[in-house]
């Protein structure tokens, strides 16, 4: 099912389809990606957060499930 859902993809690009075409490009090329990547490689030394900006990076991980809740670490017993 995956292949002919592709394979029809492929067709609506061919025939000039531009919601395929920006489905396609959003998905499948960086540059057009409409999500945020973390890449855990250091590229630079950074300066160090401030207490604000370290508060804030702490709140979107919460709110994207990749950090859990003071309330909800589990116990190291």
């Amino acid at each position: 099912m995956n292949e002919y859902a592709e394979s029809m993809l492929i067709t609506a690009i061919k025939n000039q389809n531009l919601t395929a075409v920006f489905y396609w490009l959003n998905h499948r090329h960086p540059a057009y990606e409409t999500r945020v990547r973390v890449d855990g490689r250091i590229k630079h030394q950074a300066d160090e957060l401030t207490p604000e900006q370290t508060e804030l990076i702490e709140r979107a991980l919460k709110n994207a499930g990749l950090l859990l809740a003071e309330s909800e670490t589990p116990d190291e017993s």
